[in-house]
């Protein structure tokens, strides 16, 4: 797809037709964290094996204009990277 910047005119994306914002959480390897944390010390104590709540992160996703093939520009905020999106996937956040 076409990253360059001046480019977002030519996608829609200069003026949005919808801007979705989103929060997600990042997957972690909560088996992974917990081993290396109980192979580092020699005892064992229920601080080791709790876990922190996850960072709830967000974002925002712009949509622009309909492709050929009728899916749509996006672009994720602070991204110079265009991507094509279905319409089946945006047709939850359209009226």
């Amino acid at each position: 797809m076409d990253h360059k910047e001046e480019n977002k005119e030519k996608y829609g994306l200069k003026n949005p037709s919808m801007t979705i914002n989103f929060q997600y959480t990042e997957a972690t390897d909560s088996d992974d964290a917990t081993t290396e944390a109980e192979s580092e010390t020699d005892t064992s104590s229920e601080t080791a094996n709790e876990t922190e709540p996850a960072e709830i992160l967000s974002g925002t996703l712009y949509v622009g204009e309909q492709a050929e093939d009728g899916s749509y520009y996006v672009q994720l905020d602070g991204s110079n990277n265009i991507y094509l999106m279905s319409a089946d996937k945006l047709s939850a956040f359209r009226d």
